[in-house]
């Protein structure tokens, strides 16, 4: 179901930015976009933890494929009728929150001890094997015929996805949402709360910021297809090697490394903005760089998760996860340059350091 639905996101999300420019809306209104989508996306986060302790987990997956798929509806007939982009990031947001908090409840109460790094490995790059040409077929087809079949395209493969929740099992949600649980959390871990917002204000520039990028360069929707696809393979060669080693060797090795390469390439980025060599190459090596930071930190997310309450522990992730997302589109509205937020990726992949 994961990879179905993975393969969806490559074949559409990578290409939202560049739809939104296509029809006339600025860099700063895509920035808004997503911004409130990330605040939609907690509000809904949240809303699944509160009703799961009553109803299960596997409802709430089900739950999401209809905002999902009327999000994907809404975003063809964009092309043909003006409709409220706030509107469009809340369905988003809410598709978002109720699938993640699903999959990240399913995954860390499932996942054994000792072996956790090899399944994040896993959970990671099988979709990513599955949707490898997605994002040059989406380009393909956006070219080709337009955005509104891309998303016709998108729409049909999620109904796929649909099928296998008949057959996921049901979990449920023994938990305690209050202000004393998570301080109690926030006390004991601290520092990883201070990396996991560095670390997803990185991750939003490389898959929104990035691709919005590329287009803005090249004005073409197979140029960031073509990125997607190179993200793809730097991370498909390594994530499931590095999954196995993170088993057996301390991850904050790889992390480290792959933080000071990751800041090196965000300041090249900076520095040689326009170079086409230069922005098909970093792509590549920024997939293989992200591995080294994601997979070992998912790792210790889920293992931290498992020594506590799993539903308290991703439901107190998701407090800093949100705030990164609202601290960087709402940086990216006051700069106003998409450049210039190349250095903010290169901060806050030196701060992953601290861990």
């Amino acid at each position: 179901m994961h990879s179905l639905t993975g393969l969806t996101g490559s074949l559409v999300g990578i290409f939202i930015p560049a739809y939104l420019i296509s029809l006339g809306h600025s860099p700063t209104t895509v920035f808004s976009f997503y911004l409130v989508s990330g605040i939609s996306t907690f509000v809904f986060f949240l809303g699944a933890a509160m009703l799961a302790r009553k109803t299960g987990v596997r409802i709430m997956v089900i739950a999401s494929f209809p905002f999902t798929l009327t999000y994907i509806w809404l975003l063809y007939a964009l092309h043909y009728v003006s409709i409220s982009l706030p509107l469009l990031a809340i369905l988003q947001g809410a598709g978002i929150g109720l699938y993640w908090f699903a999959l990240h409840l399913f995954f860390a109460s499932n996942a054994k001890e000792g072996k956790i790094g090899d399944s994040v490995g896993k959970l990671f790059g099988f979709p990513q094997t599955l949707g490898l040409l997605a994002p040059i077929l989406g380009g393909l087809v956006a070219v080709r015929y337009g955005f509104p079949a891309l998303f016709v395209l998108g729409g049909m493969f999620l109904l796929v996805a649909l099928i296998p929740l008949f057959f996921i099992p049901e979990l449920s949600v023994s938990a305690s949402f209050n202000f004393k649980t998570f301080l109690s959390i926030f006390e004991r871990f601290r520092r990883y709360t201070f990396i996991e917002f560095a670390e997803n204000i990185r991750q939003e520039l490389e898959a929104v910021v990035w691709p919005l990028f590329i287009f803005l360069v090249f004005r073409n929707a197979l140029s960031v297809g073509f990125i997607g696809t190179l993200a793809a393979i730097g991370s498909i060669l390594f994530t499931l090697a590095i999954g196995k080693y993170t088993d057996k060797i301390n991850p904050k090795i790889f992390m480290r490394i792959g933080a000071v390469l990751m800041a090196l390439i965000w300041l090249l980025r900076y520095a040689l903005p326009t170079a086409p060599l230069l922005l098909y190459a970093s792509t590549l090596a920024a997939g293989f760089l992200a591995c080294l930071i994601e997979v070992p930190f998912a790792s210790f997310v889920y293992t931290s998760a498992k020594q506590t309450n799993v539903a308290e522990f991703i439901l107190y992730r998701e407090f800093p996860v949100t705030l990164a997302r609202i601290v960087i589109y709402s940086t990216a509205l006051v700069i106003a340059s998409v450049t210039n937020l190349f250095l903010v990726g290169a901060v806050v992949s030196v701060l992953i350091l601290l861990f």
